[in-house]
């Protein structure tokens, strides 16, 4: 049991991804000696699919992805039509609003994008440079949003507590329903005679005992 319980506390993973994040190990280093590993072992675990995969960043030529006859994978072997439809998405010009919304807003915008998704962080001669002063080209987020997702998790988090103890206050509190009273089991001697009456028995067994109590007094 405690071999099993050692079992389970061992990492599923080599977690190496601090030291290689803070260059506390090098890159090079580390795959140098993974390769190394790798020729001196015989039996290892399979490395990751994109270690050695070919093209793994695209789908021509890589043997993991699926091999899709999309219309345009690239420029030399486009029709004319789908090369319009690509020129019409990057100029904001599909006919869905949607798509053209978004499209127009980063061509308006042209903000970097390390704050396209939260351009309110952008330093104010960011904002100025990509045309989108927030407050003016841009309303505000409503909310901090880094406060207000906690402040909802908690409630969310209230709200099922609150359920849970009403749920099982309600099933504590509701009285169980009465057993439906059990008929008194007849006595087999009584349950046999009413059987021989309706079957026509118990009179010739009356008149049997009859007979025999006659026969008994004149003896």
């Amino acid at each position: 049991m405690r071999q099993r319980i050692n079992e389970a506390r061992k990492p599923a993973t080599t977690t190496l991804s601090p030291y290689l994040k803070f260059g506390c190990l090098s890159p090079r280093l580390f795959h140098t000696r993974l390769l190394q590993i790798y020729k001196e072992q015989k039996k290892h675990s399979e490395p990751p699919v994109g270690a050695h995969t070919p093209n793994f960043s695209h789908m021509v030529g890589n043997t993991v992805c699926r091999q899709i006859d999309w219309r345009h994978q690239d420029a030399a072997t486009a029709d004319s039509e789908a090369e319009q439809h690509l020129a019409a998405w990057k100029a904001g010009r599909t006919g869905f609003p949607w798509i053209d919304a978004i499209m127009t807003q980063l061509h308006e915008w042209d903000m970097p994008a390390k704050y396209i998704y939260e351009p309110w962080l952008a330093p104010t001669e960011v904002q100025k440079k990509a045309k989108c002063i927030i407050g003016v080209d841009y309303p505000r987020p409503i909310v901090d949003h880094s406060i207000a997702s906690k402040q909802n998790i908690g409630r969310m988090a209230a709200a099922y507590k609150a359920n849970k103890g009403e749920g099982e206050g309600e099933a504590a509190d509701t009285p169980k329903k009465a057993a439906k009273p059990r008929k008194a089991a007849a006595p087999k001697a009584a349950k046999k005679e009413a059987t021989d009456v309706v079957s026509g028995k118990g009179a010739k067994r009356q008149r049997t005992m009859k007979e025999f109590a006659s026969k008994k007094e004149t003896e």
